[in-house]
């Protein structure tokens, strides 16, 4: 959705505020909404599912690595090029309400074989979506999975992204 940040200096912030709402078409959102509108169309956040230890290719960006310029990590792009991936970040949708958290732990049947990175309740879906990095073996569309963290679990499929299909606000 069409969506502003804005930055004011702090004594500025209360004017701001009362003159943008006096617009009935504005209408403040949070981190929770910004967070569950970036899940519902796949966006990784950076310092969550991905981060200095994860690298494009795990990710999911190949598309935006030129193997044929030189830069910083190349060689370790290249490497894992060579050898494999370890892990690959995929979406998941569960068939329920619930939400998976950050932290789960993603299953095989009884083998662990990654770690839920973001997670969440989808409002526009009605249920639950989330991503995480799991063995590349696992990591095909249609792969089930289940999460886990202490006593809950909850069975989830791997899916393309994005999970909203539908448009946006603006254009239908």
């Amino acid at each position: 959705e069409l969506g502003y940040e804005l930055y004011c200096s702090a004594d500025k912030v209360n004017e701001l505020w009362t003159r943008l709402f006096q617009d009935k078409r504005v209408k403040p959102a949070g981190l929770g909404a910004r967070d569950t509108l970036r899940l519902e169309v796949g966006y990784p956040l950076y310092g969550q599912d991905m981060d200095s230890r994860s690298s494009p290719l795990e990710a999911g960006f190949e598309s935006f690595v030129d193997f044929n310029k030189n830069f910083l990590g190349k060689d370790v792009l290249m490497k894992q090029v060579k050898q494999g991936l370890t892990r690959r970040l995929v979406c998941f949708a569960t068939q329920n309400r619930r939400a998976p958290r950050h932290n789960y732990k993603i299953y095989n049947s009884d083998r662990e074989i990654g770690v839920v990175t973001s997670g969440s309740f989808a409002p526009s879906l009605g249920y639950g979506i989330g991503m995480g990095y799991v063995d590349p073996a696992h990591a095909q569309v249609g792969q089930a999975l289940i999460l886990r963290e202490n006593s809950v679990e909850l069975a989830a499929t791997v899916t393309k992204k994005p999970f909203y299909k539908k448009g946006t606000a603006r254009n239908g």
